[in-house]
């Protein structure tokens, strides 16, 4: 993202210590951890097996050991039928076992089951490539227990409690029933029912009932719970508390907890601590509703990830650092068990996925799993001292101290000793490092250029660098003191081969050895460029092994960019093409009939009036208020087929206001954001509300900001909000709404 990228490029050759002694402490009160239910996974009906058996995902996943892992896969928990007997038959379906939107099962035996495609219950066309009975032996053969999700969505309280008995005749380990999976969301199957009614907070929690009965009616022994809720605002699960009784054994959520692909790094990593607010907030209620079972209702976070927009830093390097900072939330905030989302993904940009498909390998987000998992320990320490820009988290393993050190700048931070409980640890001592050098995230091939464990070094644990970017854990354990085998460096340059002549590229200069990042610093790299355009930087520091720049293009041409550095020497060329532009309108709003699918807060309709021979959308506002959700002016949640979405760069369009158009707020203005899978919230322009009074203005916005433009292959919605701070009274206008398109 374009603001990750000048940051490195404004810190980069600037060594900077920040002293600092830290301080770690054994508590009065014991605070034990289970790492291994703290770091489950998702696994799900549409993976490939030859993923889940590719030799490094097979290795990955020995290593990791994890206890809990939850099935069957997210939103398809609430469209799935489990079991398929009597109506299944490999790819063929009796639609005479079909009842309205039910299905007949025969649960006397077991076939794989069937997805549905709506909620009146006609079918999916696709159905997995794993059944239950894979999922549930695949859990058993890494030795860890199941969460089940049950269809609370589109199933019934007896489909969830013929998958207890079943499970436990089969002998299979589930510790935890999970009823639905996010049905406060409208994406969700189930969350309108085939009557339109809308599941909210009171239905959830009588359907929770209903399954928890049923379920333990077969088995009083299980763990039930839910919501599933979607979010860290907990939607449902007050209500769930309060309601459920002793019903109720666990509560889950779920968080994806950066919102917007805009965030600067400070506050993507600032969102890691959002989940020990939930989890805050979720204590409190069951001591208000349910007093004496504070120690018997756990709490877990089923599904997480750093965010729910699949783009790159998901799968870059902060990734790992977002995961080792949220993973240390959630064990100082008590969390009892969590599902990281999830094995696999296959989009391009980035992904949720631990691995990628096709033998790939891990992302970084497995790698800060296993920093957690294979060298931190299972008794939470008290720590303090940590430097601006440097979080920690300390903890015992076998009962010798290990401390976690996360440096969220791009600056190396000086640590001046280590004392446990006054004691300072001192001599050389072993760590575990996990930085550029040891995985950098390829942006133009979009996979991990290389991809490794953290590494085994030695410091000196009276004073020692914690390298900008990056992970380290310090033990107490001796550790001879060594420089690292560096072999022989070779330099590359990575820059796209091509690129539009209006926009500034991202660049490195890799420093690579023989597995990877080298294992030694070069002196400063010299980056020279001839032709067209300009570099952000004359020098590249490398000391990472990985050194960023921008090259700005001055129109059509090529930039030839040279790297030097201790007689190493590295060339590239950029191509600038030239970029053309028209217009595409794709909204006339011709009549009534094009009002339809349209949503607005206020009074829309078809106007004929405000502009000579042409019929515009009018909003009707009547002390129209700026308040949340409530500000809608007009929302377009449907594109057309057939645009070219890939294309699109910019938003053009008339607004306009009728002469009696007036807020006593002088900065009111109509704000326009643009929604994609990527990142569902971009405002991308505003009119002031005063320039509309009695005239029109011409909209043309041209997205110039890369991460914009990427997103736009994944666009599904354009809006237009109120912003004012006092009532606006008056009409809104809009006519011939389009896009900028990009390209021949």
């Amino acid at each position: 993202m374009r603001t990750t990228r000048m940051l490195a490029i404004l810190t980069a050759g600037l060594p900077l210590w920040v002293a600092a002694g830290i301080e770690i402490r054994t508590p009065e009160k014991e605070r034990p951890v289970d790492l291994g239910r703290l770091l489950g996974g998702n696994v799900a009906l549409w993976y490939q097996k030859r993923d889940l058996e590719a030799a490094d995902v097979r290795n990955a996943v020995e290593r990791w050991k994890p206890s809990l892992l939850r099935l069957p896969g997210g939103s398809w928990s609430d469209e799935v039928y489990w079991n398929g007997n009597g109506v299944r038959k490999g790819e063929d379906f009796d639609a005479s076992k079909r009842q309205g939107p039910q299905w007949q099962i025969d649960y006397s035996e077991y076939a794989p089951g069937l997805r549905l495609g709506s909620a009146d219950g006609s079918l999916s066309d696709f159905h997995g490539h794993l059944d239950v009975r894979a999922l549930h032996e695949y859990v058993r053969d890494r030795g860890a227990a199941a969460i089940v999700t049950v269809n609370a969505g589109t199933g019934t309280p007896e489909m969830a409690a013929e998958w207890v008995k079943w499970a436990k005749k089969e002998g299979y380990r589930v510790d935890y029933w999970e009823v639905g999976n996010e049905l406060d969301g409208e994406w969700e199957l189930g969350h309108v029912g085939p009557d339109g009614k809308v599941v909210d907070a009171d239905e959830y929690a009588r359907r929770f009932a209903a399954f928890a009965k049923a379920m333990k009616a077969v088995d009083p022994g299980i763990k039930v719970g839910g919501p599933t809720a979607s979010n860290d605002q907990l939607p449902f699960v007050e209500t769930l508390i309060r309601e459920s009784g002793e019903l109720l054994d666990f509560v889950t959520f779920h968080t994806y907890p950066v919102l917007g692909g805009g965030k600067s790094e400070g506050e993507r990593f600032a969102k890691a601590d959002d989940v020990a607010k939930a989890v805050e907030r979720i204590r409190e209620w069951i001591a208000k509703y349910q007093p004496g079972r504070e120690d018997e209702i756990e709490i877990g976070v089923t599904e997480w990830h750093k965010q729910v927009m699949e783009t790159r830093p998901t799968v870059d390097l902060s990734s790992g650092l977002w995961t080792c900072l949220f993973i240390g939330a959630m064990a100082e905030s008590g969390v009892d068990f969590a599902n990281q989302w999830d094995y696999f993904s296959d989009v391009g940009a980035g992904g949720h996925g631990l691995f990628g498909v096709n033998g790939e390998g891990a992302r970084a987000v497995f790698h800060a799993m296993m920093l957690w998992r294979e060298h931190m320990g299972s008794e939470l320490l008290e720590i303090s001292g940590l430097p601006e820009g440097v979080a920690g988290f300390a903890t015992l393993r076998d009962g010798k101290p290990r401390v976690m050190l996360i440096n969220k700048t791009r600056r190396p931070v000086r640590i001046d000793g280590v004392a446990l409980d006054g004691a300072e640890l001192t001599g050389s001592v072993k760590a575990w490092r996990f930085s550029q050098r040891e995985y950098f995230w390829n942006p133009l091939k979009q996979r991990p250029e290389w991809s490794h464990a953290a590494r085994e070094i030695a410091v000196d644990a009276s004073g020692f660098e914690v390298p900008g970017f990056c992970a380290l854990v310090v033990s107490d354990e001796s550790e001879e003191l060594e420089g690292e085998f560096a072999g022989k460096p070779s330099l590359e340059i990575l820059v796209p081969a091509e690129a539009p002549a209006d926009l500034p590229v991202e660049g490195f200069v890799l420093v690579r050895g023989d597995d990877g990042a080298w294992g030694g610093t070069l002196s400063e790299v010299s980056l020279d460029l001839e032709g067209v355009g300009g570099a952000s930087l004359k020098k590249v520091d490398t000391a990472s092994s990985v050194g960023v720049f921008e090259v700005t293009p001055e129109g059509p041409g090529e930039s030839r960019i040279k790297a030097t550095a201790d007689g190493l020497q590295a060339e590239a060329t950029i191509r600038w093409t030239e970029v053309k532009q028209r217009d595409q309108v794709v909204w006339e709003f011709a009549g009534d009939a094009s009002m339809s699918g349209l949503e607005t807060s206020y009074q829309l309709a078809a106007d004929s009036q405000a502009r000579p021979n042409q019929t515009v959308a009018m909003m009707t506002l009547e002390a129209a208020e700026d308040v949340a959700e409530k500000n809608t002016l007009l929302a377009i949640k449907s594109l057309p087929e057939g645009l070219e979405r890939e294309r699109i760069g910019g938003v053009i369009g008339l607004l306009g206001g009728s002469p009696d158009l007036h807020s006593d707020d002088p900065n009111a203005f109509v704000q326009i954001v643009l929604q994609s899978n990527l990142d569902h919230w971009m405002p991308v322009g505003r009119v002031p509300l005063r320039k509309l009074a009695g005239s029109w203005e011409k909209l043309s916005i041209v997205l110039d900001d890369p991460r914009l433009l990427e997103a736009m292959g994944e666009l599904y919605g354009i809006r237009f909000h109120l912003k004012s701070n006092q009532p606006v009274e008056g009409r809104i206008y809009l006519d011939d709404l389009g896009f900028i398109l990009r390209g021949e």
